[in-house]
């Protein structure tokens, strides 16, 4: 009998310390890693030696650049509010099988006011749990808080 071994693709943007951190570790445990950033200082091979793929591209452009599958693992480490709203908007239209974002309490409540705002409803945003955490049952969008 042949053993199958699925390996799971991250997509993580933002390309800061952080993912600078996190993605030698998801390659560690046999994660694919594909990071996604808007700057181009950032969006270097020498930052991310074991990224399988490095896009360059703004973060309103996502789906014209990359399409997220079901099984497909998504993690949110961008800079700002404004980055991470576009990124979610995008990915909430997807059927990752998990979503990550990191950030502020007053920053996942801030990014949950304007999806409302702009017509994601609560079940769409229920998706949405915090702290970040391991994906192996939920499949669910997770945000961290500080």
């Amino acid at each position: 009998m042949e053993t199958v071994i699925r390996v799971l693709f991250v997509y993580v943007f933002g390309g800061g310390h952080v993912s600078q951190a996190l993605v030698p570790l998801l390659n560690g445990v046999d994660f694919r890693v594909a990071v996604f950033e808007d700057r181009e200082e950032f969006a270097q091979k020498t930052l991310f030696p074991t990224a399988e793929s490095i896009v360059l591209g703004r973060f309103t452009e996502v789906s014209d650049k990359i399409r997220i599958k079901r099984d497909d693992y998504v993690v949110i480490m961008t800079r700002g509010h404004q980055n991470d709203y576009e990124i979610l908007a995008q990915v909430l239209k997807t059927d990752a099988a998990y979503i990550g974002c990191i950030g502020s309490r007053h920053k996942v409540a801030y990014t949950k006011e304007r999806l409302l705002r702009d017509g994601f409803t609560e079940e769409e945003f229920s998706r949405v749990r915090a702290p970040i955490s391991t994906p192996a049952i939920s499949g669910r969008i997770t945000c961290l808080t500080a």
